[in-house]
């Protein structure tokens, strides 16, 4: 409901073919997640990536150093609680990610 209000940002969702869990993530996985927002930099605002958070703040780190003179806003965003669940984080997370990527004014890895 949220997403269909008219202040939220334009998005478009990238899922990759192959999920994996994010305890499995490593440097190729983080360069192709690089490599994708360098691809479409002109054509977004800003960047969100959801993922697990086993690894999350290892992938961050690495995408600040990959993604040098970056100016954009670019979010890491995950979840304690599953989305499928009845209660859950995931959905204020994601939602409050797209509307700070969305922000100009912050121009890194967060």
């Amino acid at each position: 409901e949220e997403m269909r209000n008219d202040e939220m940002p334009l998005t478009y969702i990238k899922e990759y073919k192959e999920l994996i869990d994010s305890s499995a993530m490593g440097h190729t996985e983080w360069c192709q997640i690089a490599s994708d927002i360098s691809e479409n930099y002109y054509k977004f605002d800003g960047f969100v990536v959801i993922m697990g958070t086993d690894t999350m703040a290892y992938a961050a780190t690495a995408l600040s150093f990959m993604l040098e003179n970056l100016n954009k806003t670019v979010v890491f965003t995950g979840s304690q609680i599953p989305f499928a669940e009845v209660y859950n984080d995931a959905r204020r997370n994601l939602i409050a990610s797209i509307i700070f990527a969305g922000n100009q004014d912050f121009c890194e890895v967060t």
